[in-house]
Protein backbone atom coordinates (compact mmCIF):
# COMPACT_ATOMS: atom_id res chain seq x y z
CA UNK A 1 0.00 0.00 0.00
CA UNK A 2 3.27 2.12 1.18
CA UNK A 3 4.08 1.40 -2.70
CA UNK A 4 1.08 2.67 -4.31
CA UNK A 5 0.86 5.75 -2.03
CA UNK A 6 4.78 6.39 -3.54
CA UNK A 7 3.62 5.80 -7.04
CA UNK A 8 0.52 7.93 -6.95
CA UNK A 9 3.06 10.71 -5.25
CA UNK A 10 4.88 10.22 -8.24
CA UNK A 11 2.45 10.56 -10.51
CA UNK A 12 1.18 13.41 -8.86
CA UNK A 13 4.54 14.93 -9.19
CA UNK A 14 5.12 14.07 -12.56
CA UNK A 15 1.95 15.54 -13.85
CA UNK A 16 2.34 18.43 -11.68
CA UNK A 17 6.18 19.39 -13.56
CA UNK A 18 4.17 18.43 -17.57
CA UNK A 19 1.60 20.79 -16.32
CA UNK A 20 4.08 23.31 -15.27
CA UNK A 21 6.36 22.41 -18.74
CA UNK A 22 3.04 22.88 -20.69
CA UNK A 23 2.09 26.34 -19.37
CA UNK A 24 5.43 27.46 -19.94
CA UNK A 25 5.68 26.11 -24.02
CA UNK A 26 2.66 27.62 -24.03
CA UNK A 27 3.55 31.13 -22.54
CA UNK A 28 6.55 31.09 -24.66
CA UNK A 29 4.15 30.58 -28.23
CA UNK A 30 2.00 33.23 -27.34
CA UNK A 31 5.08 35.39 -26.72
CA UNK A 32 6.84 34.33 -29.64
CA UNK A 33 3.75 34.80 -31.93
CA UNK A 34 3.16 38.55 -30.54
CA UNK A 35 6.68 39.26 -31.16
CA UNK A 36 6.20 37.97 -35.08
CA UNK A 37 3.00 40.01 -35.89
CA UNK A 38 5.01 42.22 -38.82
CA UNK A 39 3.93 46.02 -38.14
CA UNK A 40 1.32 47.63 -40.32
CA UNK A 41 2.41 48.76 -43.51
CA UNK A 42 1.34 52.60 -45.24
CA UNK A 43 -1.78 53.23 -46.31
CA UNK A 44 -2.04 53.07 -50.17
CA UNK A 45 -3.29 55.97 -52.21
CA UNK A 46 -7.13 56.84 -52.50
CA UNK A 47 -8.81 55.40 -55.47
CA UNK A 48 -10.50 57.30 -58.21
CA UNK A 49 -13.98 58.05 -57.75
CA UNK A 50 -16.53 56.03 -60.27
CA UNK A 51 -18.36 57.47 -63.24
CA UNK A 52 -21.77 59.31 -61.95
CA UNK A 53 -24.69 57.08 -62.72
CA UNK A 54 -27.44 58.54 -65.49
CA UNK A 55 -30.43 60.27 -64.00
CA UNK A 56 -33.62 58.63 -63.59
CA UNK A 57 -36.26 59.00 -65.77
CA UNK A 58 -38.91 61.48 -65.36
CA UNK A 59 -42.18 60.42 -62.70
CA UNK A 60 -45.81 60.64 -64.02
CA UNK A 61 -47.35 64.09 -63.70
CA UNK A 62 -49.96 64.19 -61.24
CA UNK A 63 -53.82 64.93 -62.57
CA UNK A 64 -54.68 68.37 -62.97
CA UNK A 65 -56.47 70.07 -60.34
CA UNK A 66 -60.47 70.97 -60.96
CA UNK A 67 -61.22 74.88 -61.72
CA UNK A 68 -62.50 76.75 -58.68
CA UNK A 69 -65.68 78.34 -58.64
CA UNK A 70 -66.42 81.54 -60.44
CA UNK A 71 -66.46 84.46 -58.71
CA UNK A 72 -69.24 87.14 -58.21
CA UNK A 73 -70.01 89.97 -61.08
CA UNK A 74 -68.97 92.97 -59.96
CA UNK A 75 -70.94 96.18 -59.30
CA UNK A 76 -71.17 98.41 -62.67
CA UNK A 77 -69.14 101.60 -62.45
CA UNK A 78 -70.63 105.13 -62.82
CA UNK A 79 -71.01 106.88 -66.13
CA UNK A 80 -68.70 110.19 -66.75
CA UNK A 81 -69.92 113.39 -67.50
CA UNK A 82 -69.66 114.67 -71.07
CA UNK A 83 -66.48 117.32 -71.06
CA UNK A 84 -67.25 120.87 -71.75
CA UNK A 85 -65.57 121.47 -75.42
CA UNK A 86 -62.63 123.71 -75.15
CA UNK A 87 -63.04 126.89 -77.20
CA UNK A 88 -59.94 128.95 -78.42
CA UNK A 89 -60.91 133.04 -78.57
CA UNK A 90 -58.64 134.49 -81.10
CA UNK A 91 -57.09 137.50 -80.10
CA UNK A 92 -58.29 140.95 -80.66
CA UNK A 93 -55.71 143.57 -82.49
CA UNK A 94 -57.23 147.79 -81.09
CA UNK A 95 -54.82 150.24 -83.17
CA UNK A 96 -54.47 153.28 -80.68
CA UNK A 97 -52.09 155.67 -82.48
CA UNK A 98 -51.76 155.68 -86.96
CA UNK A 99 -49.98 159.31 -87.73
CA UNK A 100 -47.59 160.47 -89.75
CA UNK A 101 -45.58 163.75 -90.91
CA UNK A 102 -42.94 165.28 -93.15
CA UNK A 103 -40.54 167.50 -92.64
CA UNK A 104 -37.60 168.89 -95.11
CA UNK A 105 -34.07 168.07 -94.78
CA UNK A 106 -31.14 168.81 -96.76
CA UNK A 107 -31.13 165.44 -98.65
CA UNK A 108 -34.96 165.94 -99.32
CA UNK A 109 -37.89 165.37 -97.84
CA UNK A 110 -38.38 162.67 -94.73
CA UNK A 111 -41.81 161.42 -93.72
CA UNK A 112 -42.54 159.07 -90.88
CA UNK A 113 -45.19 156.52 -90.10
CA UNK A 114 -46.02 155.72 -86.57
CA UNK A 115 -48.33 152.95 -85.83
CA UNK A 116 -49.13 151.59 -82.15
CA UNK A 117 -51.70 148.49 -81.27
CA UNK A 118 -52.49 146.11 -78.61
CA UNK A 119 -53.30 142.85 -79.15
CA UNK A 120 -55.66 141.07 -76.28
CA UNK A 121 -56.43 137.52 -75.68
CA UNK A 122 -59.27 136.72 -72.88
CA UNK A 123 -57.78 133.11 -72.84
CA UNK A 124 -55.09 134.18 -71.01
CA UNK A 125 -52.64 132.87 -74.07
CA UNK A 126 -49.50 134.60 -74.31
CA UNK A 127 -49.94 136.85 -78.17
CA UNK A 128 -47.14 136.98 -80.92
CA UNK A 129 -47.89 140.46 -82.58
CA UNK A 130 -45.85 141.37 -85.50
CA UNK A 131 -46.09 144.32 -87.22
CA UNK A 132 -45.48 144.62 -91.14
CA UNK A 133 -45.24 147.63 -93.60
CA UNK A 134 -45.09 148.02 -97.35
CA UNK A 135 -44.67 151.17 -99.70
CA UNK A 136 -46.64 149.94 -102.75
CA UNK A 137 -49.62 146.84 -103.07
CA UNK A 138 -47.39 145.09 -105.26
CA UNK A 139 -44.41 145.01 -102.73
CA UNK A 140 -44.23 142.17 -100.17
CA UNK A 141 -44.93 142.70 -96.47
CA UNK A 142 -41.54 143.61 -94.36
CA UNK A 143 -41.47 143.05 -90.70
CA UNK A 144 -40.97 146.20 -88.77
CA UNK A 145 -41.36 144.99 -84.62
CA UNK A 146 -42.12 141.34 -83.54
CA UNK A 147 -43.52 140.66 -79.81
CA UNK A 148 -44.40 138.36 -77.41
CA UNK A 149 -46.69 139.05 -74.79
CA UNK A 150 -50.18 138.96 -73.47
CA UNK A 151 -52.09 142.32 -73.42
CA UNK A 152 -49.25 143.93 -75.69
CA UNK A 153 -48.96 147.36 -76.75
CA UNK A 154 -46.63 147.55 -79.43
CA UNK A 155 -45.57 150.38 -81.63
CA UNK A 156 -43.71 151.12 -85.10
CA UNK A 157 -42.31 153.79 -87.40
CA UNK A 158 -40.89 153.94 -90.50
CA UNK A 159 -39.08 156.74 -92.24
CA UNK A 160 -38.80 157.34 -95.88
CA UNK A 161 -36.71 160.18 -97.61
CA UNK A 162 -37.96 161.31 -100.95
CA UNK A 163 -36.34 163.75 -103.27
CA UNK A 164 -39.36 165.69 -104.80
CA UNK A 165 -41.94 165.46 -102.14
CA UNK A 166 -45.69 164.00 -103.03
CA UNK A 167 -48.51 162.63 -101.08
CA UNK A 168 -46.42 159.32 -99.70
CA UNK A 169 -48.81 156.10 -98.31
CA UNK A 170 -47.78 153.70 -96.43
CA UNK A 171 -50.08 149.90 -95.83
CA UNK A 172 -49.70 148.56 -92.57
CA UNK A 173 -50.73 145.16 -91.51
CA UNK A 174 -50.48 143.49 -87.45
CA UNK A 175 -50.63 140.22 -87.15
CA UNK A 176 -51.70 138.93 -83.65
CA UNK A 177 -50.79 134.89 -82.70
CA UNK A 178 -52.13 132.86 -79.33
CA UNK A 179 -50.43 129.85 -81.11
CA UNK A 180 -54.04 128.63 -82.37
CA UNK A 181 -55.50 131.18 -84.06
CA UNK A 182 -54.28 134.40 -86.03
CA UNK A 183 -56.37 137.48 -86.49
CA UNK A 184 -55.02 139.89 -88.71
CA UNK A 185 -55.90 143.77 -89.41
CA UNK A 186 -54.72 146.06 -92.28
CA UNK A 187 -54.74 149.78 -92.50
CA UNK A 188 -53.70 152.16 -95.53
CA UNK A 189 -52.37 155.70 -94.33
CA UNK A 190 -51.10 158.98 -96.62
CA UNK A 191 -48.98 162.18 -95.61
CA UNK A 192 -50.63 164.50 -97.21
CA UNK A 193 -47.71 166.66 -99.21
CA UNK A 194 -49.13 170.42 -99.89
Amino acid sequence: MEKIRSNIRGAICIGDALMVVALLISVTALGVTLFKIPPQGLQGIQGIPGVNGTNGANGASGPQGSTGAQGPQGLRGFNGTNGVSYVNHPPTINVTVLTGSWVGTSNGTLFTFNITAITQDSDADTVQTIIYYRENTTDMWKPVSVFFNLNASVKANVQRVVTIPITQMIYWAIQGWDGRDITMKYYTYSVVYP
